[in-house]
């Protein structure tokens, strides 16, 4: 397994990432992409595309709760 975080309110060493209260990860596990969570807004789309996750080739897509950063 292999666990991406997308978006998250800690800047991480990457400084061309977006960072935003919220938390977006896309998990890679047994062939399958999952999205959890998407953050705030959209910038989780942003980072994909640097950290070069295609998010095409989601298999799964999980909201954990109904809360705005989620």
């Amino acid at each position: 397994m292999q666990i991406t975080t997308l978006i998250e309110n800690n800047q991480d060493e990457k400084k061309e990432l977006i960072n935003e209260h919220g938390l977006s990860l896309y998990i890679e596990l047994d062939g399958l992409n999952i999205l959890f969570d998407t953050g705030q807004t959209g910038d989780f789309i942003k980072n994909a595309k640097i950290l070069k996750k295609d998010l095409n080739s989601l298999d799964y897509m999980i909201i954990s709760h109904g809360h705005y950063d989620h």
